[in-house]
């Protein structure tokens, strides 16, 4: 069993998959630790409009899933991501989506990986679509937040029965992956 709390905010546009990644590695991580929330936030427009999960899981009791500074954020939308740099503790980590980003992250201390989600999405599957999986894959690899079978697992869980959609996700997280190791060097 795990020992400590951890946190993540996800945040986009409806229809690009933040609550999927979100609920994700929610259900993954109640493999790991005994308690796990994710609270999810968004307009009334199902896609287009401004959305944000938050995920906590830890090994003791939750008492809020509100989290104002969290470790990361995980951002699908580059438009997105002005508002939550000041959350992110020092150490933390932001994965986000590198297109439409205008401007970089002005904080030396944290970790920064502004990956091209969407286009390699197109490129591996022809659908942007599992952008979400690979973001949340190199979110994953870069912070070492859960172990990466579990995710794996629940993938497969989720999407059983469905073996061209679970074969896209998978190929997207492990995509993920891959971008971030290759981001850090590794």
């Amino acid at each position: 069993m795990a020992q400590d709390a951890r946190n993540v905010i996800m945040a986009g546009i409806g229809g690009r998959g933040v609550m999927v990644a979100a609920l994700t590695l929610a259900r993954a991580a109640l493999r790991s630790y005994k308690y796990a929330v994710w609270l999810p936030s968004m307009t009334t427009a199902m896609r287009g409009g401004p959305c944000e999960a938050t995920v906590v899981f830890s090994s003791s009791p939750i008492a809020s899933p509100l989290v104002w500074r969290t470790e990361g954020v995980l951002i699908m939308e580059a438009s997105q991501l002005a508002q939550f740099v000041p959350r992110v503790v020092p150490g933390g980590t932001i994965v986000t989506e590198k297109e439409g980003l205008s401007d970089g992250v002005d904080r030396g201390d944290v970790k920064v990986l502004a990956l091209p989600a969407l286009a390699r999405a197109v490129e591996l599957t022809g659908d942007s679509q599992v952008s979400n999986l690979i973001l949340l894959g190199a979110y994953v690899q870069a912070t070492g937040m859960l172990p990466v079978e579990l995710i794996e697992q629940e993938l497969t869980e989720r999407f059983s029965g469905r073996s061209e959609v679970m074969a896209r996700n998978a190929a997207a997280f492990a995509e993920g992956l891959k971008l971030a190791k290759e981001h850090a060097g590794v």
